[in-house]
């Protein structure tokens, strides 16, 4: 279910991302908080480009960087299909350690590297895989946010 919560004043506070519900539990639904978003409204609004990875990806679990022996990193939970990031080579479990030397320490961080990146940029990739560190190199398309409305 897609949505908005909006608070007593009739201000928009986030945007329903998920809702999963299964046998054991009842509906869960989480939320992407409008303040880490509203740039990306505004982009999408003005139609802006960006440069573009392909990766969605979140924070590791604090168990799982345990096991590893790290203190950050970020989980790659998708690899988009025909994306700079799938023909790098980077695969869903990876766990991203650093781009061009700079630690991916949360979503934030590896957002705010695109931001300052521009389309054509090579970016030197740091990963994990099957508890290996590995390099890769990917080159960054621009892709363009493109608002649809309905008419």
């Amino acid at each position: 279910t897609n949505g908005v919560f909006i608070n007593m004043s009739g201000e928009v506070v986030g945007i329903i991302t998920h809702d999963h519900k299964d046998d054991k539990n009842a509906t869960c639904t989480t939320m992407v908080a409008i303040d880490s978003i509203k740039n990306v409204i505004g982009d999408l609004a003005n139609c802006t480009s960006h440069t573009y990875l392909g990766v969605v990806a979140k924070e590791t679990p604090s168990a799982v960087l345990e096991r590893l022996g790290l203190d950050y990193g970020l989980y790659v939970t998708e690899v988009k299909a025909g994306s700079p990031a799938e023909i790098a080579g980077i695969k869903k479990g990876d766990i991203l350690l650093s781009i061009d030397g700079l630690k991916l320490v949360d979503v934030e961080s590896l957002r705010a590297l695109l931001d300052h990146s521009n389309p054509m940029d090579r970016l030197d990739i740091e990963l994990i895989r099957n508890s290996q560190i590995e390099s890769v190199s990917a080159m960054l398309l621009e892709t363009d946010f493109v608002l649809k409305t309905t008419e």
